[in-house]
């Protein structure tokens, strides 16, 4: 197993909802858009650098072995 550490920077709160969102149904897009985007606006300009917001990604790698 290998744990792997990525950073990215998120540019634009919409980013942050997108991410957050993926995969789900667009009927929920819609809600949290609606319900969260001010907010996720006000923190975003917060914390964001001039490179955007930084958000560290972690991501694991299985390998497995026939026997």
């Amino acid at each position: 197993m290998r744990l792997f550490e990525e950073v990215e920077y998120l540019s634009r709160p919409e980013d942050v909802l997108n991410k957050k969102c993926l995969g789900q149904k667009e009927s929920l897009k819609k809600i949290v858009w609606e319900a969260c985007l001010q907010e996720v606006e006000e923190i975003f300009h917060r914390h964001a650098t001039s490179q955007g917001l930084r958000v560290v990604n972690f991501h694991t790698l299985l390998i497995g072995r026939a026997r």
